[in-house]
């Protein structure tokens, strides 16, 4: 870290505000409005939200909790459920209603979103949280917790050359994972490709059997009375959970 850069906690360079949850027994519209209202379950890995599943509110619950919308200048972070997603909203949805279950950090001037969005995927972020963001049943992250994290910051051009840099390798990585796959997709494809050959143009001398003609047994598995008696060691017990494709 360089002498110029300053450690600051959150609470310094942006206001930490929580979501809020829709009234007790109310139920979400059958058909979208104009209040969208973003849970946990739309923030994506990458960073954004998933739109297809969004859940709506009506216009009166709007009234009574249109104080804790998120702007698409904002980050989010999810403090219940699946601790320590974050990312921010697509301008289409400024001004949407969010969680309970997730806060949103609302920037001071001077401060880069994605430089601080780049921060949150720190190992440094995540061991100042003091949780496991992916392990099931955490506790819900207190604002106060949050609010003391800390992080370097270097002046705004500073922050916007590092995000520069960081946004060119992670599409590099994008544009690698993208050839891995596709070349993945194609030697599979070549594959069933000899495998269908092989199996249908059938040669001299191929005769067709049934697999009873074959196999010495066909049989299936049995559990009875034993399924709650499985132990962690000793003779092991398949499940249909145990079997991957054959590669």
């Amino acid at each position: 870290m360089r002498k110029d850069w300053e450690i600051k906690s959150l609470d310094q360079i942006a206001t930490v505000k929580g979501g809020k949850r829709v009234p007790k027994g109310y139920k979400f519209e059958t058909t979208p409005t104009s209040h969208p209202y973003i849970t946990v379950a739309d923030f994506t890995e990458d960073g954004t939200v998933y739109t297809k599943n969004l859940k709506y509110i009506n216009d009166e619950v709007y009234e009574q909790i249109k104080n804790y919308t998120i702007s698409s200048q904002d980050i989010y972070i999810s403090i219940a459920g699946t601790i320590g997603k974050t990312g921010s909203v697509p301008k289409s949805l400024d001004g949407a209603n969010l969680t309970e279950n997730a806060c949103k950090l609302v920037l001071h001037k001077g401060i880069d979103k994605k430089f601080v969005y780049y921060f949150t995927k720190t190992d440094d972020f995540v061991q100042q949280t003091g949780i496991n963001t992916r392990v099931a049943a955490q506790p819900k992250l207190a604002l106060v917790r949050l609010k003391t994290i800390t992080l370097p910051i270097p002046t705004l051009p500073e922050q916007q050359r590092i995000v520069a840099i960081l946004d060119d390798a992670f599409e590099g990585i994008d544009k690698a994972i993208a050839n891995t796959e596709k070349n993945l997709a194609n030697s599979r494809e070549l594959f069933e490709s000899y495998l269908n050959a092989f199996f249908t143009q059938k040669g001299d001398g191929w005769v067709e059997k049934k697999l009873e003609d074959i196999c010495k047994k066909i049989t299936v598995g049995h559990v009875g009375s034993m399924a709650s008696k499985y132990k962690d060691s000793g003779i092991p017990f398949l499940r249909s959970q145990n079997i991957l494709p054959f590669r």
